[in-house]
């Protein structure tokens, strides 16, 4: 008779034991999974950012008077990033590529970075200038960005 209680016993112990390591697993897999779902949200969100800075950034190339333009410029958008919620950084990079007599090719780019963990996403554009004299302006065309 203790034989067949021990065995049941030590039975009842090991299926206790793996039906707690699977309810286990299970929620480990399920706190990795909602913090995917946060990551994605972070990461949509710093999308739509970045893709509002490079809008921003494009209107401002419009409006550039200037003649000659910097090799790099760059613009924080700290209003925007403050309406947006706390711990975001927004900002629009433009680089050129090449320079030539009033001619211009480059690259202008939207970062946002969203979140605790600093998820960081970025949207571009390349673009050709060319000064127009008469008017003292630069004309931009902008083009879907290629890597």
């Amino acid at each position: 008779m203790k034989r067949r209680n021990g065995f049941i016993m030590l039975f009842a112990l090991w299926t206790g034991l793996i039906i707690f390591s699977f309810s286990l697993a299970a929620a480990v897999l399920a706190h990795q999974y909602e913090k995917q779902i946060e990551m994605y949200r972070y990461s949509i969100e710093a999308v739509y950012l970045a893709e509002s800075a490079l809008l921003m950034g494009q209107l401002q190339c419009e409006s550039e008077g200037e003649s000659d333009l910097p090799e790099k410029w760059e613009q924080e958008f700290s209003e925007l990033a403050e309406k947006s919620g706390p711990g975001r950084k927004i900002k629009v990079v433009r680089t050129l590529k090449q320079t030539g007599q009033g001619d211009v090719t480059g690259t202008l780019r939207g970062i946002a970075c969203v979140g605790p963990d600093g998820v960081q996403r970025t949207r571009a554009l390349s673009f050709n200038a060319i000064y127009d004299a008469s008017c003292q302006r630069w004309t931009f065309t902008f083009y879907d960005y290629r890597i």
